[in-house]
């Protein structure tokens, strides 16, 4: 499946791919924008409605696991709207409670690896925190402007809800010839199995912002002179030696035993789902939700014996 942001596509545009249902949803006034959702006709969804203004424009698919719907949305939002926490909410609240987000928010904040504060960053940030929302993106830039005065920079991010982070891995990939590089998020709906020790990105959420200012700083060598290429060649590896031996030192290394969070984090969504189920049957009484809820108790039952038996 591949959802799709800023793909330009105008109301008479027409894209058909053998084998795959494809989804899009275009800006109000018909012309570029939008987002667009791919994904193998063999695999059982249904399409959600449109969400469409000026401000945000998203294409959103449900799926079905074992824990029930969940929701992809395709989004992009340009530039030059100003985008208020009411808006953020009505679009948010369209998507339920799990589901995976993506795409272009033109949005920059240190939180997802930005260099730089916006606006719309700061309002996306505060909303991702009071819902309890959580982001993922990869520790390289995702867009590198045609300007050669403009810097690459990260605007291309996940945001996901009902669902552990350690269920996701995050790529980037060098295919295509767009401005924006192409994300790779690979979603797990078994107990994954990762290594305890990954190697950790240049920065990340945990990385102290002022300790790596401060480090440049006192490290970073201005007296470089620039007349040669190789001058030139020397002062690019001094700065990205600096930029990266600053990074690493104010980043803490996660040593939380990954594997583990990942299945208890699997567990704990069973045993909330079986709850759920148990509530329901006693309100009901009916054969069908007893049937739901036996079937979720063997389920919780498979995984741990499975977990205590690795």
């Amino acid at each position: 499946m591949k959802p799709i942001s800023e793909t330009h596509c105008v109301s008479n545009s027409l894209l058909k791919i053998k084998g795959y249902n494809i989804y899009h949803t275009n800006h109000p006034d018909g012309t570029a924008h939008g987002g667009t959702v791919i994904l193998k006709s063999t695999i059982n969804h249904f399409e959600l409605p449109q969400y469409r203004t000026e401000q945000i424009q998203a294409t959103s698919i449900a799926l079905s696991d074992r824990n029930g719907d969940l929701n992809i949305s395709a989004v992009y939002c340009p530039p030059k709207h100003k985008i208020s926490k009411e808006l953020f909410t009505d679009y948010f609240r369209s998507l339920g409670n799990r589901f995976v987000v993506g795409g272009d928010w033109n949005a920059k904040h240190l939180h997802w690896g930005s260099r730089l504060i916006t606006t719309r960053g700061t309002e996306l940030k505060n909303f991702v925190d009071k819902n309890f929302l959580t982001t993922i993106a990869t520790p390289e830039p995702t867009h590198w402007p045609t300007d050669p005065n403009r810097l690459p920079d990260v605007l291309d991010c996940f945001i996901f809800k009902g669902l552990s982070r350690s269920f996701f891995t995050i790529t980037s990939s060098l295919d295509g010839s767009s401005n924006h590089i192409p994300v790779i998020l690979t979603i797990g709906t078994t107990i994954l199995k990762k290594q305890n020790v990954e190697p950790s990105p240049v920065c990340c959420k945990r990385t102290v912002w002022e300790a790596f200012r401060s480090i440049v700083n006192e490290e970073l060598q201005l007296q470089i002179a620039h007349k040669s290429e190789e001058d030139i060649d020397d002062a690019t590896n001094v700065l990205m030696t600096t930029i990266q031996s600053a990074c690493w030192k104010c980043t803490p290394e996660d040593t939380s035993p990954l594997e583990r969070h990942v299945v208890l984090a699997e567990i704990k969504l069973v045993i909330l789902e079986k709850r759920r189920l148990r509530r329901l049957l006693h309100n009901s009484r009916h054969p069908q939700d007893k049937t739901v809820f036996n079937k979720a108790s063997k389920d919780l039952k498979t995984i741990i014996a499975k977990v205590n038996g690795a």
